[in-house]
């Protein structure tokens, strides 16, 4: 594993499944065989793109329209033609 005493730490701080995280990506690379220069980056990446993926899920799950508004919008439509 290339991960400084450093590094192994701030991520033990930062995140309270850090050790599955590590897990993960010695498995990745295990299964892969991809070689990294920085695991340390490697894991701050995922969870970016992990929190990237939610707030994209999270803003389609939240869509809706105003009710009221389409219904002004369609009455001010008919009135014009």
């Amino acid at each position: 594993m290339r991960l400084t005493h450093e590094e192994l730490g701030k991520l033990r701080e930062r995140f309270s499944d850090a050790s599955a995280r590590i897990d993960k990506l010695s498995e990745y690379i295990e299964i892969k065989g991809d070689k990294y220069k920085s695991h340390y980056a490697v894991i701050l990446k995922w969870v970016r793109d992990d929190e990237e993926k939610r707030q994209k899920e999270s803003k389609v799950e939240g869509s809706s329209f105003d009710t009221d508004e389409f219904f002004e919008l369609a009455l001010k439509r008919s009135y014009n033609k």
